[in-house]
């Protein structure tokens, strides 16, 4: 597996890929807002493990894996999203979105597309946890966190 930086630079190319056909690096370093020399040291990286082909002076071309790897990313990224919405996670929304990325086994991950697929099988879940979140139950399975 790839690391959580990684990812991030390939989620960024297979998109970039995508939406423009041709990318270089100093348009991955303009889009992240990071150093050419790091952009560069990623995709080398990306390039070792076979994700990326890369050639100075030259387009990115992404290979049969990256692109599979970066599918994969992107599909794992709107399903926690999908799963934090139906939770009804509020603040910090885009931090909690990072740690559930980087920390979530990939069992775990299918486990919550099981439940989101439940879901949607089953909208009538959606409502009724949605009207039992909204109520002040008293009732609680964690203590108060300390202050």
């Amino acid at each position: 597996m790839l690391s959580s930086s990684l990812e991030e630079y390939l989620e960024i190319i297979c998109t970039m890929k995508e939406e423009k056909g041709q990318i270089k690096p100093l348009e991955i370093s303009q889009e992240l807002q990071v150093p050419l020399s790091r952009v560069i040291q990623a995709i080398q990286r990306l390039h070792y493990q076979k994700y990326l082909i890369y050639s100075p002076y030259k387009p990115l071309e992404i290979t049969d894996k990256g692109r599979e790897m970066g599918q994969y990313l992107l599909a794992r990224n709107k399903l926690i999203e999908e799963f934090l919405n139906f939770l009804g996670v509020e603040e910090n929304f885009e931090s909690e979105l990072e740690a559930m990325k980087q920390y979530l086994s990939v069992p775990s991950i299918e486990t919550i597309e099981k439940f989101i697929l439940f879901t949607r099988q089953y909208p009538e879940v959606e409502q009724r946890y949605k009207k039992y979140s909204k109520k002040k139950t008293g009732v609680s399975i964690l203590p108060r966190p300390p202050e």
